[in-house]
């Protein structure tokens, strides 16, 4: 079997897509080699690529960004020569390896289906090295798709201002290097915070969004995004850096939310959220509130303080303006506003040795 992590693009049904009766070896591909080019009667997307449903699979359930496949698979080259395959025993792939064309295929299946593909080169190896030129057809039988879960290692290369980096995700929206040199906060959107369940809302358990936001961590670190270091500061020391390519997979799986501190997110994220939340996608599956608490503050945080704030951000507008108040938070007090709610923990209480009661 062949793990394959997919996390590009969105579901969605066949469409109509064609169905062909063929000769299906018991492991559910195929053994001959198919037409070069795709026949008459196949399916064309709008990118381009083909297919023909060869076994039809159950369920309306089709993989997303935040799933791992398993797959079989047999590829062959625009001379009919069987160039790749995964065998018995299958074989892992790197993210970096998947061809765009393999990525919008997988999320046309169901579970238990096999489908041909006629990838064009500009969706396949695009000239590169060792790899064939021209269409390729693959046969892929889909065998099993589950949510990704794993929480554990964040590490992972971000294309830097075109320097390749390694980082440690801390949420979806933040992350450093191992020497802690460099710290970033994303630009554009916000993560739910990953050190507790302190978030809750409509018919959510704190635990559950917890859940989301420990994902949304793990969906950052498992590619290599091309990011832009911007001007300003993402404060705490840290830098603003532009992902847009993270941006968009986060917030078009719930895992995070348009967010800016002046004026309103831009309306290209919004859309993707609005189409997030349509869909009851992620953190929008039991309730989407006037508002989102991302922050608390404590009056005693700074001495003499009289006034301070909390930041509330709109799910319509992406705008968090700050909402003033002259109110002494203790640990693990849950403030609400406009209609969702944050446990307060100090950042000195979050972690380690010092971490508090509700965090345990």
């Amino acid at each position: 079997m062949m793990w394959w992590w997919v996390w590009w693009g969105c579901a969605h049904g066949p469409g109509g897509a064609s169905q062909v009766d063929a000769p299906v070896h018991e492991g559910g591909l195929h053994q001959a080699a198919p037409p070069a080019l795709p026949p008459a009667g196949a399916t064309v997307t709008t990118s381009g690529l083909a297919y023909q449903v060869l076994k039809a699979g159950a369920g309306a359930e089709r993989p997303t960004r935040a799933h791992r496949v398993v797959v079989e698979y047999q590829g062959w080259n625009a001379a009919g020569e069987l160039f790749s395959s995964s065998g018995e025993d299958g074989k892992a792939i790197e993210l970096g390896q998947i061809v765009p064309g393999w990525i919008e295929g997988l999320q046309l299946m169901a579970v238990g289906e096999t489908t041909r593909f006629w990838i064009p080169e500009a969706l396949g190896y695009k000239g590169s090295p060792h790899y064939p030129s021209g269409m390729t057809v693959y046969d892929i039988a889909l065998i099993s798709m589950a949510p990704l879960r794993d929480y554990g290692d964040r590490q992972a290369v971000v294309l830097l201002d075109g320097v390749p980096r390694t980082v440690l995700w801390d949420d979806g929206d933040t992350f450093s290097t191992p020497d802690r040199a460099l710290k970033a906060r994303l630009a554009g959107y916000n993560t739910l915070e990953s050190y507790g369940p302190i978030h809750r809302w409509g018919d959510w358990k704190s635990s559950e969004l917890y859940e989301i936001a420990k994902l949304a961590g793990r969906v950052a670190a498992i590619d290599r995004w091309k990011c832009t270091t911007l001007p300003g500061s993402g404060g705490y020391g840290r830098s603003v850096v532009d992902c847009p390519e993270l941006r968009e997979v986060l917030l078009s799986l719930g895992l995070a939310h348009s967010f800016a501190v002046d004026g309103d997110g831009d309306p290209a994220d919004l859309e993707v959220q609005a189409t997030a939340i349509a869909g009851q996608q992620g953190m929008w599956a039991k309730g989407v509130p006037e508002g989102l608490v991302t922050s608390l503050h404590s009056l005693d945080e700074r001495e003499g303080a009289t006034e301070t704030y909390d930041r509330v951000c709109s799910p319509l507008t992406g705008a968090a303006p700050k909402v003033k108040h002259s109110t002494v938070h203790t640990a693990c007090t849950e403030v609400c506003h406009q209609g969702s709610c944050l446990m307060y923990v100090p950042y000195r209480q979050r972690y380690g040795d010092a971490k508090a009661d509700c965090l345990k």
